[in-house]
């Protein structure tokens, strides 16, 4: 594949979905885990009528060119009983994307992004299936979960997943830059509110010598929102430009994202890129 507008896409997103996400595959009557609808393409649903994301705990480490992420959800059901089809987002963007060569993809099996994927209901071994959504390079991995009335279950994903990244411009040098992102917005297909939202990255410490320094793109970014396009002539060491649905706190090499009582967008998934490649003065 050609660069993207000077930009050359490798990352993947990691993150839940709603199926009925973990997000939401409703039968009940995500990089959340997110509820969609019930169909061979399926989409996020836009509430729950009973089960909540009560909390999410997601820590992410970067392990040279992979990143190992282990989710913790909550979920409360705060009605009768009912099943429901959860899905964990897949999603694959650029040179990343299986669906890129295809003109077709629809009637092509799904294919992974993740080099391995495992999940848990209440600590046993939940079993799985890849499955289509209804876009271009994003799938879901299914799973139904039953939920007795007014009862609380915790799920638990965990997988791993290459480190994306690819051209970047900064100032007038062209180099390049790793990228990792989370997606969170597929945790709004539940009911109501998320009760509270943690997201934790440890960054490599054989990149990372000291404190990282976040930078938030909309700070620094040629184009909006942009980390790929800089207006910086240069970066000081230890650079993240970040986005998300905060300021991140910083401990070490790790860098924390909390938010609490509420319902995220697209605008508020994460995407980080660092350890910026430059070419010589």
């Amino acid at each position: 594949m050609g660069p993207v507008n000077g930009w050359q896409r490798y990352f993947r997103y990691a993150g839940l979905f709603a199926l009925g996400s973990l997000g939401l595959l409703s039968v009940c009557a995500s990089a959340n885990d997110g509820g969609t609808a019930e169909s061979d393409s399926p989409s996020l649903l836009r509430g729950h009528p009973s089960v909540s994301m009560t909390s999410e705990v997601v820590k992410i480490t970067i392990q040279g060119h992979q990143t190992r992420v282990d989710c913790d959800f909550v979920f409360t059901n705060h009605g009768p009983a009912c099943s429901v089809r959860m899905g964990f987002p897949d999603v694959g963007e650029g040179a990343s994307d299986p669906d890129e060569e295809e003109a077709d993809f629809k009637n092509k099996p799904p294919h992974t992004t993740f080099t391995s994927f495992r999940s848990y209901v209440d600590g046993k071994p939940a079993p799985t299936r890849l499955i289509r959504a209804d876009t271009e390079g994003h799938y879901w991995h299914a799973k139904t979960v039953f939920f007795p009335a007014n009862s609380t279950l915790h799920i638990r994903d965990v997988y791993t997943q290459d480190v994306g990244g690819g051209i970047v411009q900064v100032g007038q040098k062209t180099g390049e830059a790793d990228q990792i992102g989370y997606v969170l917005h597929t945790g709004a297909s539940w009911h109501g509110p998320i009760g509270r939202s943690e997201i934790d990255i440890t960054l490599p410490g054989t990149l990372f010598h000291g404190t990282p320094q976040p930078v938030p793109v909309s700070r620094i970014s040629k184009e909006k929102n942009n980390p790929r396009w800089l207006r910086a002539n240069s970066l000081p060491p230890n650079i993240v430009v970040w986005k998300g649905p905060c300021a991140p706190a910083i401990q070490d090499r790790t860098l924390r994202f909390v938010r609490a009582n509420w319902r995220p967008t697209q605008n508020d998934d994460i995407e980080l890129t660092y350890n910026y490649r430059l070419p010589p003065r």
